[in-house]
């Protein structure tokens, strides 16, 4: 049976038109009165990647994340939002305040979940270690409401990454020490995503991202929500919209290989709006993905002499700290008049240029990077 994906039009956050849209795409896969029973326990997990506003298409739009809660209120489920943002240290509220969710909170009644409050369980698979939260293992289900952007470790973010957000706080900075290389942690990402599988995903594509995302990208308007119960179907649809093939997108290649979710346009049966007739220029690639720059030939024999590395641009440094707080592996050093780079401590992650509140973190790459001592 083919996985339903719905694409339904939305050219604004206008709330009427937002509710109207998401109503149309819960419909349009089966309706959330079939999914959700009454005194559902519900987890809304959102894409709050750090304390931006909503202007800066950076998170999950508040009026987004506020129809899905009364949908689910109309099915007569208990909804509560959480994720576990990647630069909270201890301040949680602030990253509510900033992306509107607290006001999302306040307007509906569902409760705010902080992932680190509330514990998690370990699991071990595939060699590997996860920390799952317990709000998300103790759901009845799970809604998952990733936001349409590239990235510039895993060249795309959606529902897939999305769930990355079910791993508490600093256990995150974990799976990237384990994880330090792209496929590797695509791999740990596709784990973390057969623990804890949403029942439902629907992605925020009205504004999305481009260029150097999830943070620091330019902001695209796409005018469009994404619905279905097949997460990775749904990251194969949004990928062949804005110009990647599903191979391309390294958590889809790897979830359709274990049976996650299908990647295959005749497995995936599009309903709603056509995206033949949609105009959507393909999303410019992040500048570390070097496949823009290689060509295609060359890229595989070529992939392991090439690295992409952070660099701050002191024009723009604050001198926050928020990049030496949250690196991996403490290869960010406070100092001034900017934090300085212990270049052999370097994994690159990018964890830095992700949570810089400033954008102030570049990338730069070399054919010969990794040739030199």
């Amino acid at each position: 049976m083919p996985s339903t994906v719905a694409v339904v039009r939305c050219p604004t956050y206008d709330h009427a038109a937002i509710k109207k849209a998401v109503a149309r795409a819960f419909q349009l896969i089966g309706g959330l009165g079939a999914i959700v029973n009454a005194g559902d326990h519900v987890l809304i997990k959102p894409n709050l990647l750090t304390a931006r506003t909503p202007e800066r298409a950076t998170t999950t739009h508040p009026e987004v994340v506020a129809a899905v809660v009364e949908a689910v209120l109309d099915a007569d489920g208990r909804p509560v939002i959480g994720d576990s943002p990647g630069s909270t240290r201890g301040h949680i509220e602030r990253v509510w305040s900033e992306t509107g969710l607290q006001a999302v909170s306040e307007r509906t009644g569902a409760p705010l979940i902080n992932f680190e409050a509330g514990g998690a369980k370990r699991f071990s698979l595939n060699g590997g270690e996860y920390y799952i939260a317990r709000a998300a293992l103790d759901a009845d289900l799970i809604i998952n409401l990733p936001k349409l952007k590239t990235h510039s470790l895993t060249l795309f973010t959606g529902a897939v990454k999305n769930m990355f957000g079910v791993v508490p706080g600093f256990r995150k900075r974990e799976t990237h020490l384990e994880h330090p290389k792209a496929e590797a942690f695509c791999r740990a990402l596709v784990d973390i995503f057969s623990l804890a599988t949403p029942r439902v995903t629907l992605m925020d594509a009205v504004e999305g991202m481009d260029g150097d995302g999830p943070a620091a990208g330019r902001k695209r308007s796409v005018g469009l929500l994404l619905a279905g119960l097949d997460a990775v179907a749904v990251d194969a649809v949004a990928g062949r919209i804005v110009g990647l093939e599903p191979g391309e997108i390294r958590t889809c290649r790897l979830a359709a290989g274990r049976l996650l979710g299908t990647v295959d346009p005749a497995g995936i049966e599009l309903v709603g709006d056509d995206i033949r007739a949609m105009a959507i220029e393909p999303f410019e690639k992040p500048r570390s993905d070097l496949t823009r720059l290689v060509p295609t030939p060359l890229v595989h024999l070529l992939r392991r002499f090439i690295y992409t590395r952070p660099r701050i641009v002191a024009a723009s440094c604050t001198n926050c700290n928020t990049c030496v707080r949250h690196c991996p592996t403490g290869a960010l050093i406070a100092g001034r008049p900017t934090p300085e780079f212990e270049a052999r401590k370097c994994i690159s992650c990018l964890c830095c240029h992700e949570l810089c509140p400033e954008s102030a973190i570049e990338l730069k790459w070399s054919l010969m990077a990794r040739m030199v001592p």
